[in-house]
């Protein structure tokens, strides 16, 4: 597998219910994302750019500035768009496509990605 590398913009992000746990919503490359993060590993804020990276790759994972690994648990088509949901020992990322995008062929279930996030710097 190749790596999949995203260039996202957090537009929003929401506590949940679980203590320390936020969920970012995300515009990446014309995909929307969910990302969920424990507070006490990683933080992201509104209107911060990112890079979102997924990979078979440890070692590229860990030149992000957080890693993480877990595995695709879901792919299914729903109203119109593909969704992807990855687990990182119970924090989620889903990734919403467009119908006609081909990112969903390029994963497989319940295979092992590591995931990796870092702030893109300012310029």
């Amino acid at each position: 597998m190749s790596d999949i590398s995203l260039e996202c913009t957090v537009e929003s992000e929401e506590r949940l219910k679980m203590p320390r746990v936020r969920r970012y919503y995300a515009d990446c490359n014309k995909l929307n994302v969910v990302i969920e993060l424990h507070e006490d590993v990683y933080k992201l804020k509104q209107g911060v750019e990112a890079a979102l990276l997924i990979t078979s790759s440890k070692d590229r994972c860990l030149e992000a500035d957080f890693c993480g690994h877990g595995y695709l648990l879901s792919i299914s088509n729903v109203s119109n768009k593909w969704r992807m949901i990855l687990s990182i020992h119970g924090l989620l990322i889903v990734i919403y496509e467009p119908e006609a995008s081909k990112l969903h062929e390029e994963l497989k279930l319940m295979e092992k990605y590591y995931v990796g996030l870092s702030l893109k710097e300012k310029k």
